[in-house]
């Protein structure tokens, strides 16, 4: 296993990259610009949320620059929030980081304590 704290799985045959560039929402991996899969690479920003993460990987690829507009449709969209649920968990997301709604957070801005990506696995409770 890779020492890496992002590792990917892909099928035997399919391209790789060693630029990941995000032109316009586009995956350089799959070239869709839909909401296919596309690994985090290097340069990528990630939450501690894994809803987040997941989000991140099927939308905006490099987790920067992202609006109110863009985490209240992704919540809607990919995990068929209410408009009001998806209002208050992006409103309160905003408030808890210190940001206004108005101003672009990054997707790592987006957790209480700015803590970093977990690079061991969490201990099993008993």
């Amino acid at each position: 296993m890779s020492s890496s704290t992002t590792s990917t799985l892909l099928l035997p045959g399919h391209p790789t990259d060693s630029i990941h560039v995000h032109a316009n929402g586009q995956c350089p991996v799959t070239g869709h610009k839909s909401h296919e899969y596309c690994p985090p690479q290097a340069g990528d920003l990630r939450s501690v949320c894994p809803a987040l993460n997941t989000m991140a990987n099927h939308g905006p690829r490099d987790g920067r620059h992202l609006t109110f507009g863009v985490l209240f449709r992704g919540l809607k969209e990919c995990y068929g929030l209410t408009t009001p649920l998806a209002s208050v968990l992006v409103t309160g997301s905003f408030v808890l980081i210190g940001r206004s709604p108005l101003r672009i957070p990054y997707l790592s801005d987006l957790s209480i304590f700015r803590a970093k990506t977990p690079t061991a696995p969490y201990p099993q409770a008993a």
